[in-house]
């Protein structure tokens, strides 16, 4: 990989291939979590394509070149038009606009994502948060509470092995939504998804953090291990990014329980991080660098959502600065990361500092935005 990626080639993710044996963006479904393109984009069996040729012959009659049914002509370049196409191709188009704006590079041995201002502008990259990794030294240091871990396997079978992919349905039944009657809301979670795996990804990849298993042969975890790095984690990236961004989306929609609402999308998500290293394929301090990144792509996102009407009340993001190296025999908490409000704490774990903040300025003409507009109707206001 050259040292510097926008992330873009993962707009691939159409169904057919996807990406299934990453993070859970299952192939035919997309990222979309609802039921892509039936069954698969442009296919047909071959008895009812001679089914629907013999129909047509028998109903068509004389060709007459007629305006029969004068469809409205759409707008070039209108970002509405979304709604016309296919799950797939909704979330690819989405998805590119959203990862055109993120890049992650390798500034010496650290990883850097930052924030791209569209259309770009003189100074438009703003940093948003950076990594160094622990050393061999510090993972090693983290072992005992893999080892202590492991003893709740039993207890926690179930949701390790329902939460190998993406976690959608843990907090959907959280907030009350259901596919079927919030649709758009659906494919939004799936789209936060999916940008925080592309971002995690590559973060990954630049850092290069072997698993507990690669440190001693007592780990053996209860799962396969994935095949790529460990830090940060995928799973408490995906799922704070998500938690994040639905805490600040139906704040407004919560009435007075929206603070418990957010309180607890947020020890879902805290709980899901956990399992990971329950199940041995994370280290504590993995939970602890994705959880910021998560927070911090989940608030890029509410930011981006603005263009949608989310009215979050500001667009700045503090740059997260983590370091491994800092207190490696310390565990993850979720309580001396965040503040009741949700906020990242400055120091409050000593590898997550807060130094500055970004602007995260609204794409023009978003196709996000769109759907963002199209999910907020399906929530009455309290």
């Amino acid at each position: 990989m050259a040292s510097s990626t926008g992330i873009t080639g993962i707009t691939g993710i159409t169904g057919i291939t996807g990406i299934t044996g990453i993070t859970g963006i299952t192939g035919i479904t997309g990222i979309t979590g609802i039921s892509g393109d039936a069954p698969v984009a442009g296919s047909i069996d071959a008895a009812t394509a001679a089914g629907l040729l013999l129909a047509r012959e028998g109903i068509v009659g004389r060709w007459v070149v007629d305006d029969v049914l004068a469809p409205k002509e759409r707008t070039i370049g209108e970002p509405a038009n979304i709604e016309d196409w296919s799950p797939a191709v909704r979330a690819s188009v989405i998805l590119r606009e959203i990862l055109s704006t993120l890049r992650v590079s390798l500034d010496g041995d650290q990883a850097v994502l930052s924030f791209e201002k569209h259309p770009p502008e003189a100074a438009s990259s703003a940093e948003i948060c950076r990594f160094t990794r622990p050393g061999h030294a510090d993972f090693k240091e983290q072992l005992r509470y893999v080892r202590s871990y492991a003893d709740l396997r039993s207890d926690r079978a179930t949701e390790i092995l329902t939460q190998t992919g993406f976690t959608t349905l843990y907090f959907n039944h959280i907030v009350g939504l259901h596919p079927g009657q919030r649709r758009w809301t659906h494919e939004l979670i799936g789209i936060i998804y999916a940008v925080a795996s592309a971002c995690v990804l590559d973060i990954k990849h630049l850092l290069a953090c072997q698993r507990p298993d690669a440190f001693s042969p007592q780990v053996q975890p209860m799962i396969p291990t994935p095949g790529h790095g460990a830090l940060p984690s995928g799973h408490a990236t995906e799922a704070y990014a998500v938690a994040t961004f639905l805490r600040a989306f139906l704040a407004r929609r919560a009435g007075a329980g929206a603070a418990k609402l957010g309180d607890m999308l947020f020890r879902m998500a805290e709980r899901i991080a956990i399992n990971r290293t329950i199940a041995g394929v994370h280290f504590p301090v993995d939970s602890v660098a994705g959880a910021a990144l998560g927070a911090t792509i989940g608030k890029v996102l509410t930011g981006l959502a603005a263009a949608g009407g989310i009215g979050c009340e500001s667009l700045s993001v503090r740059k997260v600065v983590f370091n491994g190296t800092n207190s490696p025999d310390a565990d993850f908490d979720h309580d001396d990361l965040f503040d009741d409000a949700g906020e990242l704490k400055d120091a409050g774990d000593p590898r997550v500092l807060l130094n500055g903040a970004a602007e995260v300025a609204p794409v023009e003409r978003s196709t996000f935005g769109a759907l963002v507009r199209l999910a907020e109707a399906e929530w009455p206001r309290r």
